[in-house]
């Protein structure tokens, strides 16, 4: 009777294992900057001119975990390769040097129209957005200077990326990060106030979590640290906000009024 029952909990127990296993949620892919040994680089960039330069890699990325799988980031274009009985091939690459982010507004940044003050990247991670398509994010950066400070703010689209070299966007205009500095002292009195902090400082940090096909759940952070001078607050900030990412409108993600 003991034997049964032990037999019949084992099988019960690797059943709930390999049924989790099987049903495991889809994960990033962390891209990491990947150091290539001297044959490797010799290989790649006679294979590859167009990603190297002067004979350096200096855009490729490996997929955090899975040694054989490359992506190459190159301004506006993105590679993925692997390596395969030492070669490698190039399996696909997606061109977005004219995708236009029409929808991406700044929340903090003052000089939002100026088109100097934007600038195009690509996100080096791959987000999942069903159990087999993975979604990159084109980012649109402002940055503004001030007297005694300055600010970077991040807002990102998201593409699904498709054979064949097409991709599809899946979100847009999500607010990613933001980082502001603003000087708080003006006299040698507020110096002297200040003991030594002299800038209100604010931070806005994002993290993305897959829920389900095509939905996300996205997390921030937004924190605000006072001078002791300052004139815009007292008390530290320090809140989180949650939101559930499932429709592709421009304003499917509204910050509270009160992170300004």
């Amino acid at each position: 009777m003991f034997k049964s029952r032990h037999f019949s909990y084992l099988t019960g127990l690797l059943f709930f294992v390999f049924s989790i296993a099987t049903h495991a949620q889809p994960q990033e892919k962390i891209l990491k900057k990947n150091t290539l040994n001297a044959q490797q680089k010799v290989q790649f960039c006679r294979q590859f001119e167009s990603f190297c330069v002067n004979g350096k890699v200096s855009n490729l990325f490996q997929v955090e975990g899975q040694k054989n799988q490359f992506y190459v980031i190159d301004e506006l274009r993105l590679a993925h390769i692997d390596l395969q009985n030492n070669n490698f091939n190039l399996l696909e690459i997606w061109d977005f040097s004219t995708y236009q982010p029409r929808t991406q507004s700044a929340r903090w940044a003052v000089f939002e129209k100026s088109d100097d003050n934007k600038q195009l990247s690509i996100f080096p991670k791959l987000f999942p957005i069903n159990e087999n398509d993975y979604a990159v994010g084109i980012v649109q950066k402002w940055q503004e200077g001030y007297s005694g400070g300055g600010m970077n703010e991040e807002v990102v689209d998201f593409l699904q990326l498709k054979v064949k070299s097409q991709y599809q966007q899946v979100f847009q205009n999500i607010p990613l990060s933001m980082y502001r500095m603003i000087r708080a002292c003006f006299s040698e009195e507020d110096y002297q106030q200040s003991r030594g902090k002299c800038h209100d400082e604010y931070t806005l940090n994002s993290q993305i979590f897959y829920v389900k096909p095509y939905t996300w759940r996205v997390k921030y952070h937004y924190q605000a640290d006072y001078s002791p001078t300052s004139d815009s607050g007292t008390r530290p900030i320090n809140q989180y906000k949650t939101y559930l990412l499932n429709d592709n409108r421009e304003d499917a993600i509204q910050l509270p009024k009160g992170w300004d």
